[in-house]
């Protein structure tokens, strides 16, 4: 058995998962600050309740949505302009991808932090990953 071969490797494999880690966290940063700026959006909106490629019991248009939450953004029943606000809030974020539907819209959430975020006491919570 060549034990020095097989320390080499692993080591070799560490430096790589260490890199790839140092890499994943990067972009859990870009994507939680742009879901910081995509929930402002929503704010302007007055939108209190966002699901973000999930479902979730406290936003009605999620539960029952047959198409599958992953690349959707779902919101609570706020309107604006007589449309639902959240795919107003979709478009002036840039990420609209498809259409929508009540209080739920396409989205490219490849920039986003998955989840449901609640307004709460003046500051947006996460609820659920």
């Amino acid at each position: 058995m060549n034990i020095i071969s097989r320390i080499n490797i692993l080591e070799r494999e560490s430096i790589s998962i260490t890199n790839s880690i140092k890499e994943l966290k990067a972009q859990y940063t870009t994507c939680r600050d742009f879901t910081s700026v995509f929930l402002k959006i929503c704010r302007k909106y007055k939108i209190n309740k966002v699901a973000i490629g999930t479902k979730h019991d406290s936003i009605e248009s999620s539960k029952g949505f047959p198409f599958g939450c992953s690349d959707n953004i779902f919101s609570d029943n706020v309107k604006h302009a007589g449309s639902p606000a959240i795919w107003r809030a979709v478009e002036d974020a840039g990420i609209a991808n498809g259409c929508g539907n009540h209080m739920q819209h396409q989205a490219n959430c490849s920039n986003l932090v998955d989840g449901v975020y609640h307004f709460k006491a003046g500051k947006w919570v996460k609820l659920h990953d």
